[in-house]
């Protein structure tokens, strides 16, 4: 049976949207998908990248034959907010970013519908594919809403939030330091109760500027920035123990750097503990899944070339993760002969420690379990790079990678190699 006629099979058992709303044809094909999940996973079947793609796209087709009944050039301009959300539901962002437009450019739009409409035009944008013109977009409309007065200072939160989330997960230092830097100062002007609101948020901007601030080689920064965050946002639920594991990974600056150890190595002949002496090492904790660390390696690659008549080498640390690309239910045999393959293709010949699987099954169910080499160093997400120097020391901890921070930590290891190691 092909794919278009099962889906139209499927379509024709899905209940009737109801069209009065956009939120309605929302809310019935989410329920609708939820409940498509649990029938391809019954049996406790493994849900699978093909079964997600199959329920979207049941989902995305019943939306679109109940946005049919919607007409953008009738919508009142009031009520655009919700039609670009159900537009941007069923992946017709050409139409949402028209209904945006057509927003915005409306002069007698209340101030408040103005700022709303400008936050979902940022989290819109964001939704489209990376580049630098769509950042520069999301950026403009967050410069329209700073326009704004103080009455909107809560919508300018959440779009500052919304960038800084982005620039995070793609270990853009730039935005990191401007949107948490904005966030922090904004945070002064906050009432009581947009405190208690916006306090996770808040503290998630100090996490994020200690951590690309420390990227630099400002580690002081990183541990008053952190230091700081409790004391200035008491009202946040969750920021004591986060901040706990984050300012542990700081503080490993200037001490000796924990053994790398592991039951294998690949490109290495012994399983003896890797010497952190005598050479300046960069280590990365990575993995095969991380798309930030694929982007890091043409980086590695490059130090590797500029530094190969020095007292220099690159460690990779990785895990078993009981995957790789599409393959499950792999054993970590299986899974390191397709580490060999995926690291050799893109030119390494490094050391690579492979610890051990992160998960194992427990009572039917799989739970993840620790490692005393993640845990030494306070990995909390991947890449994770920490620089030691020729003593052994580490002098550098970055999370994530930038290459517009290549120049730096090029300079940086340059000047540890200058060091004595006596």
């Amino acid at each position: 049976m092909t794919s278009v006629l099962l889906l139209h099979l499927v379509l024709a058992q899905a209940p009737v949207l109801p069209a009065q709303t956009p939120q309605d044809c929302i809310k019935t094909a989410r329920d609708f998908s939820s409940r498509r999940l649990k029938e391809l996973t019954a049996g406790s079947q493994t849900l699978s990248g093909d079964m997600v793609r199959q329920v979207t796209a049941e989902r995305v087709a019943m939306l679109k034959e109940c946005g049919a009944k919607f007409d953008l050039a009738k919508t009142p301009v009031s009520e655009l907010a919700p039609l670009v959300d159900f537009y941007v539901e069923s992946q017709q962002m050409d139409l949402a970013r028209q209904a945006l437009a057509t927003g915005l450019a409306d002069a007698s739009l209340a101030a408040a519908a103005r700022a709303n409409l400008l936050v979902l035009a940022v989290r819109t944008t964001l939704r489209l594919p990376k580049s630098a013109e769509r950042n520069a977009v999301a950026e403009d409309y967050v410069r329209r809403l700073d326009a704004l007065d103080d009455s909107a200072l809560e919508q300018k939160l959440t779009a500052h939030g919304a960038l800084n989330g982005y620039y995070r997960a793609d270990d853009i230092d730039e935005g990191i330091i401007r949107h948490s830097t904005w966030m922090i100062e904004a945070g002064k002007r906050l009432t009581p109760e947009q405190r208690r609101q916006f306090a996770n948020s808040m503290v998630s901007a100090y996490i994020n500027l200690a951590e690309a601030v420390a990227g630099h080689g400002e580690n002081d920064r990183a541990i008053e920035l952190l230091k700081r965050a409790p004391v200035e946002w008491p009202e946040s639920s969750y920021g004591t123990a986060r901040l706990k594991d984050v300012l542990a990974r700081y503080s490993l600056v200037g001490t000796a750097a924990p053994a790398i150890s592991a039951p294998l190595w690949l490109n290495r002949s012994t399983t003896e503990p890797l010497a952190l002496t005598g050479k300046v090492t960069l280590l990365q904790f990575t993995a095969h899944w991380c798309g930030p660390c694929k982007e890091s390696y043409p980086g590695m690659k490059r130090l590797l070339e500029r530094f190969a008549q020095d007292a220099f080498q690159i460690v990779f640390y990785t895990r078993t993760y009981g995957y790789f690309e599409q393959e499950g239910n792999l054993t970590p045999e299986q899974e390191i002969e397709r580490d060999k393959k995926y690291y050799a293709g893109y030119g390494f010949t490094l050391p690579i420690a492979i610890g051990p699987p992160a998960s194992t099954i427990v009572d039917g169910k799989r739970q993840a379990t620790k490692d005393p080499v993640e845990d030494a160093y306070a990995v909390g997400g991947i890449p994770q790079i920490n620089v030691i120097d020729r003593k052994g020391k580490v002098r550098l901890v970055m999370i994530g990678y930038d290459d517009a921070n290549e120049e730096k930590l090029t300079a940086f290891i340059q000047r540890l190699l200058k060091e004595t190691s006596d």
